[in-house]
């Protein structure tokens, strides 16, 4: 997940949670150390899911699919 994904996150957030996560809640937990975001793109580019999980030395924890 980069930068220019986040319009279209934020677009899948919106449309599958009642009560989403904003583009700051995004922003700061990928801010964080051992936070990742990972896309799932088409070939035409569009962005068809994607998940945020922190990782740990012996954990990984889903934050956001």
């Amino acid at each position: 997940m980069i930068l220019r994904d986040l319009p279209s996150v934020q677009k899948i957030e919106n449309e599958v949670f009642s009560h989403p996560w904003t583009e700051k809640d995004f922003r700061s937990t990928l801010r964080k150390r051992g936070c990742i975001g990972m896309v799932n793109e088409l070939p035409n580019g569009e962005i068809a899911g994607f998940m945020v999980y922190e990782l740990f030395k012996k954990n990984l924890f889903l934050l956001n699919f």
